[in-house]
C-alpha cells in the first residue's frame, strides 16, 4: 500500500477520525491541529510506532488502540496523562514482555472509561496505575486470558461503578465465589458482572464493532 503525505487542517470541524490498516511508522496527519477532534480510533496499524509531533488533540475525549503492536510498546512516550479531556479508553493487543498494565501516571485523572479487550498475554492489573483515577467509572475487561488479578492493596477507585468481566477464566475463578475473600475486595460496587452478556454493541463508522467502547458526548 502506497500512500502519500495528506494535508487535513482544512477540515477543523471533524469531530471522530478512524484509521484501519495504516502501512508506515507515522502518520501523515498533525493530529494536534484538528481542534475539534474527540475520537481517534486506530485498528491494525502493525507498522505505527508513534504519533506526529505535536501530540493529541487537545479536545480528544475517546482514544481507541486496537492491535498496534509497535505503537502500544511505546505507550509511555505519548503523553497521555496531560490530555485532560480524556474520558474514554479502549486498547486491544497482545502486550508482549508485558507483566502489568497500566504504568503508574499511564492514563490521566479525567479518565472515566477504561476499557481491556483481547489482551492475550497480559498478566497483572498495576496497582499504582489506578491510584490517581479517582473519576473512573466502568472498567470493562474482555478475552485477558492471562489475566489473574485485578488491582489488590489499594484497589480499584471507589468512583468505579461498572466492573465487566468477560472470557477472562483466571479472574473468572478468582472472583465468581461470592463467599471467598477475592470477592470481598470488589463485590462494594454497585454492578458487578463476571460471564454476563452485554446487550449493546456499538458499531463505529468502519464498520467494526467498538467493543463495549462507550463514549460520553455531553
Amino acid at each position: 500500500m502506497k500512500c502519500i503525505s495528506l494535508d487535513l487542517r482544512c477540515y477543523s470541524s471533524l469531530r471522530e477520525l478512524s484509521i484501519t490498516g495504516w502501512h508506515s511508522s507515522s502518520l501523515p496527519l498533525e493530529l494536534h491541529l484538528f481542534t475539534n477532534l474527540h475520537f481517534l480510533k486506530l485498528y491494525d496499524c502493525q507498522k505505527l510506532d508513534s504519533f506526529p509531533d505535536g501530540g493529541f488533540p487537545s479536545n480528544l475525549r475517546g482514544l481507541v488502540i486496537w492491535n498496534c503492536p509497535k505503537l502500544i510498546a511505546l505507550r509511555q512516550e505519548w503523553g497521555l496523562f496531560r490530555l485532560n479531556s480524556l474520558k474514554s479508553f479502549f486498547v486491544s493487543d497482545e502486550f508482549e514482555n508485558v507483566e502489568s498494565f497500566p504504568e503508574e501516571s499511564l492514563l490521566p485523572p479525567t479518565l472515566t472509561y477504561l476499557n481491556l479487550s483481547n489482551c492475550s498475554k497480559l498478566r497483572i492489573m498495576n496497582n499504582k496505575g489506578f491510584l490517581h483515577l479517582k473519576s473512573l467509572k466502568d472498567l470493562y475487561i474482555v478475552d485477558c486470558p492471562s489475566l489473574e488479578r485485578l488491582p489488590e492493596k489499594e484497589g480499584l477507585p471507589n468512583s468505579l461503578s461498572n466492573l465487566y468481566i468477560r472470557n477472562s477464566p483466571l479472574l473468572k475463578e478468582k472472583y465468581q465465589n461470592k463467599k471467598e475473600e477475592p470477592w470481598d475486595t470488589i463485590c462494594h460496587f454497585p454492578d458487578v458482572s463476571i460471564d454476563e452478556n452485554l446487550q449493546q454493541k456499538p458499531v463505529d463508522a468502519a464498520g467494526k464493532y467498538n467493543r463495549f467502547f462507550l463514549i460520553e458526548t455531553s
